[in-house]
């Protein structure tokens, strides 16, 4: 088990947040785990690079075995020996075993409906996934595929629609690479039978979102009755500029929060790297709570 950076419960659901750190320096990481708690099920994760002069993201989704959250980074043209962290999101839901709420989670990658959605190759390739039927989208993750010579790097991982994943990436500067990337969407089901009664508990998403301009940092939170689940990240920038590219997208925990009303989010970075570029950084945090009454079946 990786070191237990937060945990908090937010209406009976336990949320609790682990990060590793890679123990030295390098150009480039790939593949850091973060696993959680064995009472614990995996709904999220994160990771985070570095700003100056630039470790991007290049990777930041479920393990194949879903008991810990993967990611990867490199730096680009500029040398930047750096230490990579990752972080994992595990749950626990009132009255309900691991194994049970296991099976109600899915992250876009069972076997039996075939591989993981991967898009086509392209200088700037994107991916995109839809949950299931009878789930409801709670967070999700991307998998840059190296093809070319250099790299491409994370500018997207959100949920562009209330049951769509979708990511995106690119290559950048002088540096032309044609590559794919691999989305994750990870779902919960929408209605929950409990362990040791007849009772159906409906799931409801909410998603809090923070659109900065310039090359910094967005945050956002989750409402303090909602249980933190996912994080994402979009950046957006003018057609005749190179871009900025996401080096940092972690959860987080609200200097405000307590005990009795914890403050849950995303903090989420992206940087021009070379040349000056203008962008719009976008952030979400996704959380979930359970109701007694059928909740509408998208993000407010």
């Amino acid at each position: 088990m990786s070191s237990l950076e937060f945990e908090g419960n937010v209406n009976g659901i336990t949320i609790k947040v682990f990060s590793e750190i890679t123990p030295t320096p390098a150009s480039s990481h790939t593949n850091l785990y973060c696993e959680i708690d064995d009472e614990s099920v995996l709904v999220g994760g994160g990771a985070v690079g570095d700003g100056d002069p630039g470790a991007l993201l290049t990777a930041s989704y479920p393990r194949a075995d879903h008991r810990a959250w993967a990611a990867s980074s490199t730096d680009h043209v500029f040398a930047d020996p750096h230490q990579l962290t990752c972080y994992a999101i595990g749950m626990r839901l009132p009255g309900r075993s691991r194994q049970k709420f296991q099976s109600d989670v899915q992250y876009g990658d069972d076997p039996a409906k075939g591989e993981p959605i991967t898009g086509a190759p392209d200088h700037h390739p994107v991916a995109s996934a839809q949950v299931d039927d009878g789930f409801t989208l709670i967070g999700g993750g991307f998998q840059v595929n190296e093809i070319g010579t250099w790299n491409s790097l994370a500018t997207a991982s959100y949920p562009e629609f209330s049951q769509e994943w979708t990511c995106r990436s690119k290559d950048h500067g002088n540096y032309p690479s044609k590559t794919t990337i691999t989305t994750y969407p990870i779902s919960i089901r929408k209605e929950l039978s409990q362990d040791l009664s007849a009772n159906i508990i409906p799931v409801e998403v909410k998603a809090g979102t923070l659109v900065k301009r310039g090359d910094r940092t967005a945050s956002a939170l989750v409402p303090d009755t909602y249980a933190l689940t996912g994080i994402g990240a979009e950046v957006h920038w003018s057609n005749n500029s190179r871009g900025q590219l996401l080096w940092e997208l972690r959860p987080s925990k609200d200097p405000r929060s307590t005990d009795a009303h914890p403050l849950f989010g995303v903090t989420a970075s992206c940087k021009s790297h070379g040349d000056p570029a203008d962008a719009t950084l976008k952030a979400w945090a996704i959380g979930i709570r359970l109701l007694h009454e059928r909740p509408p079946d998208k993000f407010p």
